[in-house]
């Protein structure tokens, strides 16, 4: 049986490309529970004029976290991952825990939230926002490129990693 430790050396990193996929197929993973929850609150009623719906960003993000983080921290892999046979684990091939994942998850979530807000700044004010998401575009392509494992920025920060699974043969 081989060690804990050694288990990441025989894992090849998952390229950008196989990233992007899995980021899509789990967004309508995500999509779809966040309607279920946002309709759910509705119901209870969370609405616009109830003091109440200032929490509902707070849920819904505690919900994406609460959904990335169990399943990467039992098994490793969303239904994207499984899909694409990728699995998230520790840069010392260990499993996630769950302080791991929500390292992973606030780094992740808070890289979205900048791409997010240029993305804004770019409808509002193209001529600004254009140059600010090609810079940071750049900045997160060129570390993933130049990175020997292909680790994204929140990889690297959260010491976590993507890892290609064999094929079953």
């Amino acid at each position: 049986m081989e060690s804990e430790s050694t288990a990441a050396i025989h894992y090849t990193p998952v390229g950008l490309i196989k990233r992007l996929l899995v980021v899509i197929y789990d967004a309508f993973l995500l999509a779809g529970t966040l309607v279920f929850v946002s309709f759910a609150l509705v119901v209870v009623g969370m609405r616009p004029e109830s003091p109440l719906f200032v929490l509902n960003l707070p849920i819904l993000v505690g919900v994406s976290f609460f959904l990335y983080g169990w399943v990467w921290t039992h098994g490793g892999q969303s239904l994207g991952m499984r899909a694409w046979r990728v699995k998230l684990i520790a840069d010392d091939g260990r499993a996630v825990g769950w302080n791991l994942a929500l390292l992973r998850f606030i780094y992740a979530f808070l890289q979205w939230l900048v791409i997010l807000s240029l993305v804004y700044v770019w409808i509002r004010h193209w001529y600004a926002g254009v140059g600010l998401i090609a810079a940071l575009i750049f900045i997160g392509l060129a570390f993933s490129l130049r990175h020997p494992q292909k680790l994204m920025l929140h990889d690297w920060l959260s010491r976590t990693r993507l890892v290609n699974l064999p094929k079953k043969s």
